[in-house]
């Protein structure tokens, strides 16, 4: 994966994601499938587990970074891309955090920060680059943020399950997911409507549309009071 910094249109990185995201499903699977205990799984899923953080980081915080300082690409191959990105992204939303109840806690706290690190690329960095980012990674970030708040939202479905005996299985692990990322997600928040107000008061109106995109989604979100 880390050959897309210097070969973003070469097909070794892109195999190893596809890799990558069928060996994640897969072990889902099996785990479903097989009826396993996830506690007693075999040791080889416990080193695998121990590499998914480091894989997500190096591959989900560098995809920004590698689109600002690659070359032009078409945008058949940027489509694809993104594409691609998106679904590792899901993978990590849908299927880890959603319904891996067996990952160890300080797994979960570096996949979630991984999140919010991505979801924090658009108020972060400094004006003059996001103009230049392109429009797929500031989607990209968006989507980040938006999975923070989904995790988020388990917290609430967790309270009104938690009364059958399956259901409090199922909510016992995910609201270990929903503690984490509500902490992670009230400080982005924060720091995303300060930061706001304080380049509004430097720049005025002279806002990109991911700015106004970001702290629009935000505002819906927290004034609809489903997340906390």
């Amino acid at each position: 994966m880390t050959t897309r910094r210097d070969n973003p249109d070469g097909a070794l990185w892109r195999l190893a994601v596809e890799g990558f995201s069928h060996i994640l499903v897969d072990d889902d699977s099996r785990i479903h499938l097989d009826g396993q205990d996830p506690n007693m799984s075999r040791p080889s899923r416990t080193r695998l587990w121990k590499e998914v953080p480091d894989v997500y980081e190096i591959f989900l915080v560098c995809s920004c970074e590698c689109a600002l300082a690659s070359k032009v690409l078409s945008s058949a191959t940027l489509n694809a891309d993104e594409s691609l990105e998106m679904t590792i992204l899901d993978v990590l939303g849908d299927k880890i955090l959603n319904t891996q109840s067996h990952v160890l806690d300080d797994i979960l706290q570096r996949l979630i920060s991984t999140l919010d690190r991505c979801a924090s690329h658009t108020c972060c960095l400094p004006f003059d680059t996001v103009e230049l980012m392109p429009s797929h990674c500031s989607r990209f970030d968006l989507t980040c943020l938006q999975k923070l708040f989904s995790l988020c939202r388990l917290a609430v479905v967790c309270s009104i399950l938690h009364y059958t005996h399956e259901a409090n299985t199922w909510s016992s692990a995910r609201s270990k997911v929903s503690k984490i990322s509500i902490r992670v997600l009230i400080n982005r928040c924060e720091y995303i409507l300060k930061k706001f107000l304080i380049d509004e008061n430097d720049l005025g109106e002279h806002f990109t549309n991911s700015r106004i995109e970001e702290i629009v989604y935000v505002l819906i979100e927290l004034a609809s009071g489903n997340s906390f």
